[in-house]
């Protein structure tokens, strides 16, 4: 048994150094002269995100609560990520967007019906939602000199285009769980 315990905590130790890169790199991404150790974080912090769930399915220990905290430790990434894009000249409406869906699927996720959760994860929506704002964000934090509003302005939208489109998927997804979820309802109180 503290073999399972120690392989539990390692994941979440590593799942957790996210939530702290995230924290930390929040408090120092705007400081004059901190921009390598700024960037260092944050590869530090998205590098955590495929990796804890890469251990925690290897070593047996995934968990729906591992799940769920590796949720919420990628939210805390993008949040600080859109916080900084938003920082350095990004449109407020497409910032919004990204928050918005990110929280709106975190909310969503934690409603279950019957079985079954009323939104799916999926990784490959996951990673797309991730890709286009943490790309901004490792671009302006290795590009020193302020790069033109234009391309962080499309970049921002661009984002949030997929959002919207991730938004969708991830509705109709929800749609499809839902409509199961019923059916086995509707099939149980029939049999009863």
């Amino acid at each position: 048994m503290p073999r399972l315990f120690t392989r539990i905590l390692f994941v979440q130790a590593v799942t957790s150094l996210r939530v702290i890169a995230a924290v930390v790199f929040a408090s120092i991404a705007l400081w004059p002269n901190h921009g390598n150790t700024a960037l260092a974080i944050y590869v530090i912090a998205i590098s955590t995100d495929a990796l804890d769930g890469f251990l925690a399915r290897r070593l047996g220990v995934a968990s729906e609560l591992g799940g769920a905290y590796d949720g919420f430790a990628d939210k805390a990434v993008t949040v600080v990520s859109v916080l900084h894009v938003l920082a350095r000249g990004a449109p407020v409406v497409p910032c919004c967007i990204l928050l918005f869906r990110d929280l709106l699927v975190l909310s969503i996720r934690a409603i279950h019906i019957v079985p079954l959760p009323l939104l799916p994860p999926s990784r490959v929506v996951g990673a797309l939602s991730g890709v286009t704002v943490r790309s901004l964000t490792v671009y302006l934090l290795v590009t020193r000199t302020e790069p033109g509003i234009l391309l962080i302005h499309v970049w921002t939208w661009v984002a949030a285009l997929i959002t919207v489109l991730l938004l969708v998927s991830d509705a109709w997804r929800g749609r499809a769980a839902l409509r199961e979820a019923l059916k086995t309802m509707r099939g149980s109180r029939w049999r009863e």
